[in-house]
């Protein structure tokens, strides 16, 4: 009875059973594949793209939590107060082995050999971290996009998390990681451009 209606929330067994107990024709019972579709980030997860960036940015920061802000500082006649980020840190319990892999993989996700965003981020200038994402609704209608990730990789000043609904069109590769570049070229004073990709012939590799 709750489906759907919660702004902010994780896939679990306790979430799936208070949305589907009313439910006659899906069971709340907690199966496999739920597992596997929250592992992904699908699921029943549903998070805004706000809470998404500073996820990210926990990333980025190896376990520090800054505090949602919009404030920078405040100005009156006698004085300029300038906003000091509240922040917290957490995942303690994490290694800096797994720390490692997770940023490896984002790092790939961009500049590997496979990576999915790579043929998007072809010739930026600064090494970024990130991971795309493609989120099925119906099959009459066009996949939500995302991208969300940290620059630079070394030394990450800056997170962000774009998701565009239905905007899967598979004319044009990932729009929410396109727009991403373009907030990152923003952010850093780029004036760059998107290499074009060439296609491979596999019946010449």
């Amino acid at each position: 009875k709750n489906r759907g209606k919660s702004p902010l929330n994780m896939s679990s067994p306790e979430f799936k059973e208070m949305s589907f107990a009313s439910n006659l024709y899906e069971t709340s019972e907690w199966v496999d594949g739920d597992t596997i579709r929250t592992a992904m980030g699908q699921g029943f997860n549903n998070f805004s793209p706000a809470v998404m960036c500073r996820y990210i940015s926990i990333i980025a920061n190896r376990g520090e939590k800054y505090d949602f802000h919009l404030l920078n500082r405040m100005v009156t006649d006698n004085e300029v107060l300038e906003y000091a980020p509240r922040y917290s840190t957490i995942g303690s319990e994490i290694s800096e082995h797994s720390w490692d892999v997770l940023y490896t993989g984002m790092y790939r996700c961009v500049s590997g050999q496979n990576g999915t965003a790579r043929s998007i981020f072809q010739g930026f200038p600064i090494e970024v971290a990130g991971k795309t994402g493609t989120a099925e609704q119906i099959d009459t209608r066009p996949e939500h996009t995302s991208f969300g990730g940290f620059a630079p990789f070394d030394e990450p000043e800056v997170a962000v998390y774009v998701m565009i609904p239905f905007s899967d069109s598979k004319a044009t590769s990932s729009p929410a990681t396109i727009l991403a570049r373009k907030v990152l070229e923003s952010y850093f004073k780029l004036d760059s451009e998107i290499e074009p990709v060439t296609p491979v012939n596999g019946l010449t590799e």
